[in-house]
């Protein structure tokens, strides 16, 4: 790929990531000052995307707004792919920071 348009193509990136969480901040925030406010009211909420089902019933608005605002941080954040080439082995390592690798494990098999 032409390295100006990996720049570009990054830069882009970065601002829709940005934006994504300026404005799941500013829901989020949003729902919490509804709900510590008071506000009543009575929502309900059932979504199926890909086979998973999601389902709220008798919620505050501010509830709502607050998981909308989480959801569209989730979704916008910024994932990263570092390339490191080729181990000493000839494998090809990639490091992703898009998930947590969980607990690591020592030559020896204790955890560490």
């Amino acid at each position: 790929m032409d390295p100006e348009l990996e720049k570009l193509v990054l830069r882009y990136k970065f601002i829709y990531s940005m934006t994504g969480l300026g404005l799941g901040l500013v829901s989020m925030i949003g729902g919490i000052a509804l709900f510590l406010n008071g506000i009543a009211g009575s929502t309900s909420w059932t979504a199926k995307i890909l086979g998973n089902e999601s389902t709220i019933t008798d919620a505050a608005p501010g509830a709502i707004l607050f998981i909308v605002g989480l959801f569209t941080v989730v979704t916008t954040r910024y994932k990263v792919k570092i390339d490191r080439g080729s181990n000493q082995y000839g494998n090809y390592t990639q490091l992703d920071t898009s998930r947590d690798p969980g607990p690591t494990s020592q030559a020896d098999g204790s955890a560490g």
